[in-house]
């Protein structure tokens, strides 16, 4: 963490929780514009750097999670694939459980979808399967394989 801010812990949680929000809209639109597609890139990374300063290790590994989603969603496949790694990395360094894990492999997987690696694709999708059916918390699972089932290639 470092050790010089302008804001206080609970100011910056704020920002990161609005920034999150604007993160999520702009996902969930169908298609972006380009201004829509920068504010997206840029919020993204806005939170994942204030996660970093402030979050819990959970926090930042789902801000890489943002990360991937958010390259892939304006065809960054490159960033889309390493923000995916490292949400998978980070997850492991922490044990942060199925969850998560499952959402790393599940970002993945789509990015696989997206370059055309059919070997990659289907590795990610058994390993995101497998880590989403650990998944303890049943609102959770439903959750995750909702979202599993709109990544192209998956057959349940």
């Amino acid at each position: 963490m470092s050790k010089e801010h302008n804001f206080t812990a609970e100011q910056y949680k704020g920002m990161i929780r609005s920034i999150t929000d604007v993160v999520w809209g702009l996902l969930d639109e169908e298609e972006l514009t380009p201004y829509d597609a920068d504010r997206l890139i840029n919020a993204a990374y806005a939170v994942r750097f204030h996660q970093g300063e402030f979050g819990e290790p959970l926090d930042i590994a789902r801000s890489e999670w943002h990360l991937a989603r958010a390259n892939l969603k304006v065809k960054r496949f490159i960033p889309a694939l390493y923000h995916g790694q490292k949400c998978l990395e980070l997850c492991r360094e922490g044990d942060l459980g199925p969850f998560t894990i499952a959402y790393a492999y599940e970002a993945l997987a789509r990015t696989a979808a997206e370059l055309d690696d059919k070997d990659a694709l289907e590795e990610y999708l058994i390993l995101a399967t497998r880590y989403g059916k650990m998944i303890e918390n049943e609102d959770e699972k439903k959750m995750f394989f909702a979202d599993l089932t709109t990544v192209p290639g998956y057959k349940g």
